[in-house]
């Protein structure tokens, strides 16, 4: 696949993953446009930001409508965090974790519809407790493996899709720091993988033949 002068849509490009893949994609010469509800941490030359609540219908609409031409490359990584296990967790907590990981990448695909390209790439970020379950964070892993069954589902409805599903590992972000006490913070980050080198690994993924990118946890590689 050439992805030269392709046009991509990344979901939560604002910072973390999302914002690496948005550097490196503009480098490797695609048109990148940033969708997310926050200002980026730090803004990228070349990249085209767009403001959108993405669990907001007419909020997607009022985005969308400003992308010219169809998309060719959809990444989908845009997330939230609330730590807790199921029972710790509020009525609140599901509905803003399940809101912002799981409804905002439904709706999102639900409204690119009508400007992706038939054989478009879809990359769904999920996470590696998709795949290894834990207690703690409960809702947001429960919101994950949602994630990653829409993407499968996505395939078989739209079968002309090469739809791609990341399972990462700890990751250097925001998202991975949110609500840790100090000491866990420093733990964390001494296994934590930077997010341009996971940004790497996701752009070797677009352009294989291969559907997933996974973390092993056993041999803390990506398989």
């Amino acid at each position: 696949m050439e992805i030269k002068n392709k046009t991509v849509l990344i979901a939560g490009a604002g910072s973390g993953i999302g914002a690496a893949l948005a550097s490196l994609l503009v480098s490797q010469g695609t048109i990148v446009y940033s969708v997310d509800m926050r200002e980026p941490v730090e803004r990228i030359p070349s990249v085209i930001y767009l403001h959108a609540d993405l669990t907001i219908m007419s909020h997607i609409d009022a985005a969308l409508v400003q992308i010219p031409v169809p998309v060719s490359i959809l990444i989908n990584c845009a997330g939230v965090m609330r730590r807790g296990t199921i029972f710790d967790s509020t009525e609140n907590d599901y509905d803003f974790i399940m809101e912002n990981n799981l409804k905002s990448s439904w709706m999102l695909l639900k409204k690119m519809e009508k400007i992706l390209i038939p054989n478009a790439t879809v990359v769904q970020i999920s996470s590696g407790h998709a795949l290894v379950p834990v207690a703690n964070p409960g809702l947001y892993t429960l919101a994950k493996i949602a994630t990653a069954g829409l993407a499968h589902i996505l395939a078989v409805t739209c079968p002309t899709y090469k739809v791609k599903i990341v399972y990462p590992g700890p990751t250097l972000t925001p998202l991975l720091l949110t609500e840790r006490t100090q000491a866990d913070q420093e733990r964390i980050k001494k296994i934590a993988l930077h997010p341009d080198t996971l940004a790497q690994k996701i752009s070797d993924l677009i352009l294989s033949d291969y559907s997933e990118l996974r973390f092993n946890y056993e041999t803390e590689e990506y398989d």
